[in-house]
């Protein structure tokens, strides 16, 4: 990483969630960095983090190409890409699985819609499934580590920022700006955060990748307290040239694949429902 010394915010620690990476591939002169660069090399962590807050609530509609890896009950499960449309009033998100092992399946979450619950749309063996399911539910817990009202670069860094501020206040959070690295073709800034163990507190050390020019974060790596990676988060592609109706997150959008008929999932299914 850079040559220079980090600076130290709180001890203690810092909580991440999904991250968000760059609309295109930048390039930064490494010998004469950006005046971009030179600004956010300049500010103090939590100010810069705080920016970033301040960049992406000014993005009321959006899409994006993200991937994330996550290791759930001790498995590291593969990389998933999801492709995100985004609006921030009402709270509105449709995620549909691009490759594999989970390619075709989408998700679609409206807040005050549908009973708080999000509508699920997958294959299980020759099942062509619609379901509605509990976003903070157990079932989500077992394939993802944050519901999808944290998904999109805006939810995130929102989400980021709260736990930030609490673990700041607590004395828990050492934040500290560790330089600059390339990633896919552009200068990034490097931020390093450490937590205390706290049941708050999903991971001890994450690095947080900031692109400059955008004031966007583009990526977060999260290890636990053994040092063994946890998650990684990353946003591909980022269109904020565009406009979201209710019918992008309406499951009868003949552009979806979702079926005719709903299970809600509170009730208790047999095969091939029940946990699948």
């Amino acid at each position: 990483m850079g040559g220079r010394s980090p600076r130290l915010l709180a001890p203690g620690l810092l909580g991440c969630v999904l991250l968000v990476a760059a609309p295109r591939r930048l390039q930064c002169q490494e010998d004469a960095p950006s005046d971009a660069l030179r600004r956010v090399l300049a500010m103090e962590p939590m100010e810069l983090l705080r920016a970033c807050l301040a960049k992406t609530q000014t993005l009321d509609a959006f899409t994006q190409v993200a991937t994330k890896r996550e290791r759930i009950k001790g498995r590291l499960n593969p990389v998933e890409t999801m492709f995100l449309k985004c609006r921030a009033e009402p709270l509105s998100i449709y995620m549909k699985w691009i490759t594999k092992p989970y390619k075709g399946r989408e998700v679609i979450y409206v807040k005050g819609k549908n009973g708080g619950k999000s509508i699920v749309h997958h294959y299980a063996g020759p099942f062509n499934i619609h379901l509605k399911v509990d976003p903070f539910g157990a079932r989500v817990q077992k394939r993802s580590r944050r519901p999808v009202t944290r998904a999109g670069v805006r939810n995130s860094t929102k989400a980021l920022l709260d736990l930030c501020e609490t673990a700041l206040k607590r004395g828990h959070m050492q934040l500290t700006v560790q330089g600059t690295e390339e990633l896919d073709g552009r200068t990034v800034v490097v931020l390093q955060r450490l937590l205390e163990k706290h049941p708050d507190y999903g991971v001890h050390k994450a690095l947080i990748y900031i692109d400059p020019k955008q004031m966007l974060p583009v990526k977060c790596v999260g290890y636990d307290w053994d040092d063994r990676l946890q998650w990684v988060y990353e946003t591909k592609t980022l269109c904020t040239d565009v406009q979201l109706t209710d019918k992008d997150f309406d499951p009868k959008n003949p552009k979806y694949r979702y079926p005719d008929g709903v299970v809600d999932l509170h009730l208790r299914m047999p095969w091939p429902f029940r946990g699948k």
